[in-house]
């Protein structure tokens, strides 16, 4: 609710507070016989109670603007994404698996995507959780839902840095196109946005931007279930084991992989995603009684140095 909003609800409240303090005084009085014009008293009285009710009804609708302003905050329409090697995360990186795992794993995560959200409103607002669908034409298809506790100030950003999880080779073993590139769609605040990113050099300018469009056409995952990870089944797309969960500071995405083949369909026939992590984690067959285990990335080093190797802990 707008901070303005808030200051006339609470003045309104106040207000009422004070208006039915003075009817209860005007009716003992009334009671009491301490008036000397009971009729005029009572006419004053029967005033101030109709005066309560339409001071309530006001109330209530300035409730209700102020729920559907609220509802109306601006939403986010522009976004910015640069590319980078998977393997060198700007701050410390836990990837949970619920398997064991060498360290050196995470090598095998070649590329990642750093997406800025662009906020052009004028009240601050919570930063909204984006998904990400990585596939290839009726090939595979991965959903990286992800979500960040933050806010966004008057005219700031927000940078969510995404990757594919280990995933990546799955995702080049079918579909149409160059197997070196790969298909992406952001979806935020009922915006999308395309593009696609490519190996070894993520594109073709210089400071690893890559040009993004308005999506037409985003995985058709409806009536499709993800892979479970903690059964066999990852192993139909991939010997390598996948990541379940990535946590990044205040980030927090989670993996869910769909088989090939995967059509596309239009924006506007998008299937929901489970709104919070367990939920998401439930897809995937990850409960909070599932051990996991996971691989620390650090952040990349100055250049010239030799980067830390990556360490693993159980959690």
């Amino acid at each position: 609710m707008p901070e303005t909003w808030r200051y006339l609800t609470k003045t309104r409240i106040a207000a009422l507070r004070q208006h039915a303090a003075t009817m209860q005084a005007m009716r003992t009085n009334l009671r009491l016989g301490r008036v000397r014009n009971p009729t005029w008293f009572t006419d004053a009285v029967m005033n101030l109670e109709l005066g309560m009710r339409l001071a309530w009804r006001s109330l209530g609708a300035a409730l209700l603007l102020a729920v559907t302003l609220s509802g109306c905050e601006t939403k986010i329409t522009k976004v910015s994404v640069a590319c980078r090697a998977g393997d060198h995360p700007t701050q410390p990186v836990r990837w949970l698996y619920t398997s064991k795992v060498d360290p050196s794993l995470i090598n095998q995560i070649p590329l990642a995507i750093d997406i800025t959200l662009h906020y052009t409103g004028s009240d601050p607002r919570a930063v909204p959780p984006i998904t990400t669908y990585f596939y290839r034409e009726d090939g595979a298809a991965l959903r990286v839902a992800s979500s960040a506790q933050g806010t966004l100030k008057p005219g700031g950003t927000f940078t969510y840095h995404v990757d594919t999880g280990g995933y990546s080779g799955a995702l080049n073993a079918a579909g149409q196109g160059r197997p070196d590139q790969l298909a992406f769609v952001i979806g935020v605040d009922g915006s999308y946005f395309s593009g696609v990113m490519s190996s070894p050099t993520c594109g073709r300018w210089a400071d690893r931007h890559l040009d993004l469009g308005k999506a037409a056409n985003v995985p058709d995952l409806k009536d499709r279930h993800p892979l479970n990870l903690v059964s066999a089944d990852w192993l139909e797309v991939s010997t390598l084991p996948t990541a379940a969960m990535r946590r990044e500071g205040a980030e927090v995405s989670t993996y869910a992989f769909f088989k090939a083949p995967i059509p596309l369909t239009e924006i506007k026939n998008v299937t929901s995603v489970p709104d919070d992590v367990t939920k998401q984690e439930a897809e995937v067959g990850v409960t909070p009684a599932t051990p996991t285990f996971d691989v620390t990335g650090e952040p990349t080093p100055a250049a010239g140095s030799t980067p830390p190797p990556a360490q693993r802990r159980k959690s």
